[in-house]
């Protein structure tokens, strides 16, 4: 087994508290000594049962301690932005200590961590599993606050309008009477080649 921690001060320093994930599996690290490299971890997918907790050691080669794919996460009644902070940190994995939180309708983001919402609703993001463009406009225009169609885009409900969002910010308005999915993007968005071919590969169609 490759050494990647030579004592369990430096794997408690670097995992204690993060998401990881272990045989392709998000995994919570809950718990750590710094008498061992063994680790205390539980399955996001069973965050809430005491007993699917587990011990595994920090030098397993199954255990893989890059940063989890991130972006949005559809909670139960909005869609959240989650990324990286972008500096250097000791922390591993993904965890409060190194993530921003940014809500619909709010103008700035601000760290709640991953805490603020159940982490049950990260394994979607994880594994990128989204809802299609009409289905999430759908759960938007019944009760949803907010609904993300893909990792970085999501649709978000501020008054009377739904808007597009990209990484947590409002890009463009939904046109109410169109027969599809349509957008206007807002200036210094609307011409951008990247962000309308993407858009148009999920069925989105952008005017001026």
């Amino acid at each position: 087994m490759p050494k990647r921690y030579d004592n369990g001060h430096d794997a408690t320093m670097r995992l204690h508290q993060s998401i990881v994930r272990y045989k392709n599996r998000p995994v919570l690290v809950l718990a750590a000594t710094e008498a061992s490299t063994n680790l205390c971890a539980r399955p996001l997918d069973n965050i809430d049962d005491d007993k699917a907790a587990f011990i595994i050691n920090a030098n397993d080669e199954d255990l893989d301690i890059s940063s989890v794919p991130l972006g949005y996460v559809n909670t139960e009644n909005d869609a959240v932005f989650v990324s990286r902070v972008p500096v250097r940190r000791q922390k591993q994995g993904v965890s409060t200590d190194n993530t921003v939180v940014n809500y619909h309708g709010v103008g700035n983001a601000h760290n709640d961590g991953l805490f603020g919402f159940h982490l049950k609703y990260l394994i979607a993001t994880i594994e990128g599993h989204y809802p299609s463009v009409e289905d999430a406009l759908a759960e938007v225009l019944k009760d949803k606050r907010g609904r993300a169609f893909h990792r970085y885009f999501a649709f978000g409900k501020q008054d009377r309008y739904i808007l597009l969002h990209q990484e947590g910010q409002a890009i463009g308005i939904r046109l109410r009477d169109a027969d599809r999915p349509t957008v206007r993007l807002f200036p210094g968005w609307a011409g951008n080649r990247y962000v309308e071919s993407i858009l148009g590969n999920l069925g989105i169609f952008c005017t001026d």
